[in-house]
């Protein structure tokens, strides 16, 4: 997997949620390179643990900006949040209980995710965001 770079094309118009999209941008590089060291289980479990905490952060920040918005598909986009949440909890879980998870693997899984979910799901509430007095 090649460094994943933020792109101009992924701003949602809210300045907050697009540097805590850069944040995740460079969390998801982070868990990537520390994948290629030697103890891959131990590293790569704390790098998804930051990464749990701030998505975490990340989503309530960006739900609160949804319900101020009266975002009218703000439960289906919760849904999805706790989908990749879960997932990545069990990945971590996996780890933890000795499972090897390929490095590319996982880097490309979260890369993918976190470019599907801006550019399909956060663009959508996108102009409801940018109509909110600042």
């Amino acid at each position: 997997m090649d460094d994943f770079k933020w792109e101009k094309s992924m701003s949602v118009g809210v300045e907050k949620l697009d540097k805590q999209h850069k944040v995740l941008v460079r969390l998801i590089n982070r868990i990537h390179d520390e994948a290629k060291s030697n103890d891959i289980k131990t590293i790569v479990q704390s790098s998804i643990q930051i990464l749990l905490k701030y998505t975490k952060e990340h989503f309530v920040d960006e739900e609160e900006l949804l319900i101020l918005a009266d975002y009218p598909y703000l439960e289906e986009h919760q849904h999805k949040h706790k989908i990749l949440t879960e997932h990545v909890k069990k990945i971590a879980d996996d780890l933890e209980n000795g499972s090897l998870i390929e490095p590319a693997d996982l880097g490309i899984f979260l890369q993918n995710w976190l470019i599907d979910h801006i550019m399909q799901e956060d663009k959508k509430y996108s102009p409801y965001l940018v109509a909110l007095p600042h």
